[in-house]
């Protein structure tokens, strides 16, 4: 079980689903935009949002629960591809 600060406890599997629910939540703002939070070019929050699934995919060895959870989403690593390559 994961503790959270000593005050919440959540079993592992809850933990997995939530981080499903998050990368299908981003997925879906993403759609097909260039962006996440911005048109032309890429806000703090596209590269917070980019940081973290950067390090999913690339370091995928580390987490590969994480990797799953993103890797079920084309337009995320299309995403992570696009942003890499600018």
């Amino acid at each position: 079980m994961f503790d959270i600060i000593g005050t919440t406890r959540y079993p592992e599997e809850a933990w997995v689903d939530m981080e499903h629910d998050f990368w299908l939540n981003v997925s879906v703002i993403l759609g097909d935009k260039k962006y996440l939070f911005s048109e032309e070019r890429m806000c703090m929050a596209d590269f917070t949002v980019f940081g973290s699934l950067v390090n999913i995919v690339e370091f995928r060895h580390i987490s590969p629960k994480e990797y799953e959870a993103v890797s079920k989403h084309q337009n995320l690593l299309e995403y992570v591809a696009r942003i890499k390559q600018q």
